[in-house]
């Protein structure tokens, strides 16, 4: 098995757990992947970010050559060269994963929001002229008053 994978098991592992913990194996196996999509989708970004944030501008900048489009980059590749600029990778991964985990754990307003997505119906329904409400209910203006 590659470093590759131990990573994705380890985000997977983490996020099955996750998931256990906030009582969301209840929930009928479709909802059930449909919100491990989502909060793997928002763990990727996480690690994304603070992998940026840690390679800085130079790294960075080698970052988009060595990916620049045309060029095969395997995902090893891209996780060894991580690894060389970033001290600790590994460890920031987890981090980023336990941070997660315990924002997920610690918000009772996530917990309801994630496990009844339906109570929240109506925050975002579109205002009485017909265009769309921010968020919080405030209505827009209307150029027509």
């Amino acid at each position: 098995m590659t470093k590759q994978n131990d990573n994705t098991n380890t985000q997977s592992q983490a996020l099955a757990q996750l998931m256990k913990d906030l009582g969301m194996n209840t929930l009928p196996q479709d909802k059930q992947n449909e919100l491990l999509i989502k909060m793997t989708e928002v763990l990727l970004k996480r690690i994304f970010i603070e992998t940026m944030d840690k390679l800085g501008e130079k790294g960075r900048e080698e970052y988009m050559k060595m990916t620049e489009e045309g060029k095969e980059v395997t995902p090893e590749q891209v996780e060894a060269f991580f690894k060389e600029k970033i001290k600790n990778y590994d460890g920031m991964i987890k981090g980023v994963i336990e941070e997660f985990k315990e924002e997920m754990m610690t918000t009772d307003s996530k917990q309801s929001t994630i496990a009844a997505p339906e109570q929240n119906a109506g925050v975002n329904q579109p205002a009485s002229d017909g265009q769309q409400a921010p968020a919080g209910g405030q209505q827009l203006p209307n150029d027509n008053q």
